[in-house]
């Protein structure tokens, strides 16, 4: 019994370990996505709270950009720092694109690949 409760105890902590570090990714990403909202890169950002209905159909992030046209297309997207997660939200929210920002990775590519989700559709 006492090695089951130590390694759930383990599983515990890995997975507090794990979700901060996520938070801590989804901060940065709010903070990076105002910017490019102040810079005029796009026109609105909405961060989904964890355990909010969105946020439970993988949507960290709803985004909007202004086309030439004048009209405003959004998108939705979640954000994972694990190759594990990633893999497993890509299956579990098939509509939704889930991008890996794995620790030290660049704002400038974190900006280029939600910029990117405009150019996929339309």
């Amino acid at each position: 019994m006492k090695n089951k409760k130590a390694f759930l105890d383990f599983r515990s902590r890995a997975s507090e370990r794990g979700a901060t570090r996520g938070r801590d990714l989804e901060k940065e990403v709010e903070k990076i996505l105002s910017k490019m909202e102040a810079e005029g890169k796009l026109s609105s950002v909405v961060y989904h709270s964890p355990n909010s209905l969105p946020d439970s159909e993988g949507k960290d992030f709803t985004v909007g950009q202004t086309n030439e046209g004048g009209e405003e297309l959004f998108r939705s997207f979640g954000v994972t720092v694990s190759m594990r997660r990633w893999g497993r939200s890509k299956v579990l929210h098939r509509d939704v694109p889930q991008l890996c920002f794995p620790p030290g990775t660049k704002p400038e590519t974190i900006q280029k690949r939600v910029l990117e989700l405009f150019s996929l559709k339309s």
